[in-house]
């Protein structure tokens, strides 16, 4: 089951998502919170797979939540201004569920929300850190470990995660990856490219100022400018 922690200062619209939520076989309420630092405390102590976070509320906004939290789930944002749509998906939200919704409209964010949970989805170790990507193939599912991985090339809207000997297309955002790995092993490097530190070869200046990693396997990635100075930081 999905756990959903949901969040909004209107008592109605709590009451409201928290039916359509409970009518849902896959889904289970892990909490329903009044505002936004609730939200976040939820967010964290609950490890929720999912978040509906009302955009405008007392304390921090629905924005400011998934901007603190270092692992972010699926999350939808629900509001009455459409003004904020741009922010919500440039934060990487699954939807945006514009006041006032329906059950019909509700259902069609929750079947995007299984697809993309049961497509490209993390699995984690005892502790609660994700270990494995989960992907899609078909009809079955392979979980990939992470250390096996090298790096991940964007695709349009997908991502290719290649392994020392496989690739496989995962339905998974960049922001999405960036947000949920380890930063001590994978770094972005570009905005198409995250790379696997142990898998790196060497790393050396291009006279364009950007810096040329080359993989063990030989591929050779530039770094965009801003990555490249980020890269030269972390090293003095």
């Amino acid at each position: 089951m999905i756990s959903v922690v949901i969040a909004d200062d209107e008592p109605l619209a709590r009451y409201k998502l928290h039916n359509y939520v409970s009518a849902v076989p896959s889904l289970r309420v892990a909490a329903v919170c009044h505002d936004g630092n609730e939200a976040l405390t939820a967010a964290i102590s609950t490890r929720a797979e999912l978040l509906f976070l009302d955009v405008r509320m007392p304390g921090l906004s629905g924005t400011e939540v998934v901007a603190s939290l270092d692992k972010v789930p699926a999350v939808v944002f629900t509001t009455a201004y459409d003004a904020y749509a741009v922010q919500a998906f440039n934060l990487g939200a699954v939807d945006y569920l514009l006041k006032p919704f329906g059950r019909r409209r509700f259902l069609e964010t929750i079947d995007r929300v299984q697809n993309m949970l049961t497509t490209s989805s993390f699995a984690t170790d005892g502790t609660g850190s994700p270990d494995r990507l989960l992907v899609r193939e078909g009809d079955r599912i392979t979980p990939i470990h992470f250390h096996t991985i090298t790096r991940f090339e964007a695709r349009d809207d997908h991502v290719m995660v290649h392994t020392v000997t496989h690739r496989h297309l995962a339905t998974v955002r960049m922001h999405e990856l960036e947000q949920r790995l380890d930063h001590n092993q994978f770094v972005r490097v570009h905005r198409s490219h995250i790379v696997n530190l142990d898998h790196i070869n060497t790393i050396k200046s291009h006279r364009s100022g950007r810096l040329v990693i080359t993989m063990m396997d030989g591929t050779k990635l530039f770094a965009s400018r801003a990555r490249s100075h980020t890269l030269r930081q972390a090293s003095i």
